[in-house]
């Protein structure tokens, strides 16, 4: 009697596991649709890494799958991706010169629709003691996302920098500024310059 119960509880456990084999798994669901289906919250206290490719783990907001996608693709300079989120910049760090009170271009980014957290900053300082330098972060659409004048003392750089969350429904152009507020007699510089947006949605 004891061996007939024994077979019983192998044939049982065989034939539960090949069906787990054939057919979807689900935890806290009855009806997986993958694999594996976790309805809940997932924990893992020890993950395989790989030294020789760096990925990270995304999910589909429309179906919920887990995916990857590799970690250089977070990183762009040009204002096209779709990729989320994604980090596009523009810089000149090169040092030049003007006395000139007409607001002087010295980068431009140009961002597809959407949302992003812009940023812009310049490092400038100039030659006199009542002399100093304006820089700004404007669009071509006629708006100024920020304007001001670092703090310097005579022939030392000062930092200026502006971030904003912005909203754009078409292609925009973004252009960092700079321009003596004393012209002519004060001669600006500028270094440094730079424009980032980091793409929320």
């Amino acid at each position: 009697m004891k061996q007939v119960i024994t077979l019983v509880i192998i044939t049982t456990m065989f034939a539960f596991a090949k069906n787990l084999h054939a057919q979807n798994v689900g935890i806290g669901t009855n009806n997986p649709r993958s694999k594996l289906e976790v309805n809940g919250t997932c924990r893992i206290d020890t993950i395989k890494t790989s030294i020789t490719s760096k990925k990270v783990l995304v999910q589909d907001s429309a179906t919920g799958n887990i995916g990857y996608i590799p970690i250089d693709s977070f990183k762009s300079s040009s204002g096209s991706g779709t990729t989320l989120p994604t980090v596009y910049y523009a810089e000149n760090d090169s040092v030049t010169s003007t006395t000139s009170g007409t607001p002087i271009t010295r980068i431009t980014l140009t961002l597809q629709p959407g949302t992003y957290l812009i940023s812009g900053w310049t490092e400038t300082y100039n030659d006199t003691y009542n002399g100093g330098s304006n820089s700004c972060l404007v669009d071509d659409l006629g708006h100024t996302i920020g304007h001001g004048t670092p703090w310097s003392t005579f022939h030392q750089w000062g930092t200026w920098c502006i971030s904003k969350k912005i909203t754009i429904t078409v292609a925009t152009t973004y252009y960092l500024q700079w321009y003596s507020y004393d012209p002519p007699s004060s001669t600006c510089f500028v270094r440094n310059a730079r424009i980032v947006a980091l793409r929320c949605q």
